[in-house]
């Protein structure tokens, strides 16, 4: 009974480790970037349609604190817009 426990143990310690390594050889966590593109082509034609809003500047300032009363307003309005847009 001990060693059917035991190799059990070993069992599964080793297919731990096998799974740890598995997750390593898979690469690192983050997205590879790669050097400079162009805009996207959605982007584009958006601003050939419509200059007035991709000429607007962001305003300078600091970062807005995301408080739970701004969050319920972000997400209210987002609820509002897209119950409005209707599909073509």
């Amino acid at each position: 009974m001990k060693r059917t426990r035991g190799k059990l143990l070993l069992v599964a310690m080793a297919m731990q480790l096998s799974a740890w390594g598995s997750a390593y050889a898979a690469g690192p966590a983050y997205m590879h970037t790669g050097g400079r593109t162009t805009q996207p082509v959605g982007h584009y034609e958006f601003c050939q349609r419509m200059p007035g809003e991709c000429n607007e500047k962001t305003p300078k300032g600091e970062p807005v604190d995301l408080t739970r009363k701004l969050w319920a307003s972000i997400v209210s309005i987002n609820n509002s817009v897209n119950t409005r847009v209707k599909p073509r």
